[in-house]
């Protein structure tokens, strides 16, 4: 027993240092509940490869429903379509000598379920974005009430896709847009991230005008904000 364990630690410590890809599950798009037709559809990426991978989908049999061969580049999304509703397994291989061998396979599980008529409506609203103080690169945080599961696919200024609800090491600045989806109904936001130049000062200044008199409301504040 000791020995298996010892062994499979080895095994874990061996292929953190050679993960090839990370598959992001970006969007389901589930099918009517009226409908008999096999038209659910996934969209994935994969990141990380070094050279070419080979993914496949398989149904709860086991039985290979799609498969594939693309880059890891992470900026392209892949569309599967034409899924029943039930459980799939998502498995991305690689033929790169460099991985050793039972680290060449990542799974992803997803499900393909159906969308009643009647659909909660999804909302984004924004936490927090901004920059880290340590690291100097940016983050945004979102929040959603809508129920789960949700997937989220972030498209950035550089073209890299994320799929998490919050994003964060963004070297970027720009427009960041994020489309929220639980299959049935979908919801899209952008923000803009940028730094402000610290070498650029601001000044304010104000003009206060009091009152005429008690009880009179034609008091005033003028604020003036300008750089050079």
């Amino acid at each position: 027993m000791k020995n298996k364990q010892t062994l499979l630690l080895l095994i874990f410590m061996l292929c953190m240092g050679s993960i090839f890809a990370h598959i992001g599950i970006v969007a389901i798009r589930n099918p009517a509940c009226n409908d008999a037709k096999a038209t659910g559809e996934v969209d994935f990426y994969v990141n990380g490869t070094a050279g070419d991978f080979d993914w496949y989908i398989y149904d709860e049999k086991d039985n290979i429903v799609d498969k594939g061969v693309s880059a890891g580049n992470n900026l392209s999304l892949i569309t599967s379509i034409g899924l029943s509703i039930g459980k799939y397994r998502l498995e991305v291989s690689t033929q790169n000598l460099n991985v050793p061998k039972s680290c060449k396979i990542i799974k992803r599980e997803f499900e393909i379920k159906c969308c009643e008529a009647k659909q909660e409506p999804i909302d984004i609203v924004l936490e927090e974005k901004g920059y880290d103080i340590y690291t100097g690169l940016g983050y945004i945080n979102i929040t959603s009430s809508a129920s789960g599961p949700l997937y989220y696919h972030w498209q950035s200024p550089s073209g890299q896709n994320y799929s998490t609800q919050n994003i964060k090491d963004l070297s970027a600045e720009g427009k960041y847009c994020v489309t929220i989806t639980n299959g049935c109904r979908s919801a899209e936001a952008c923000f803009e991230l940028s730094k402000c130049a610290d070498d650029t000062p601001f000044y304010i200044t104000g003009i206060v005008k009091t009152p005429s008199s008690v009880g009179q409301d034609d008091g005033a504040i003028d604020i003036t904000i300008s750089s050079s």
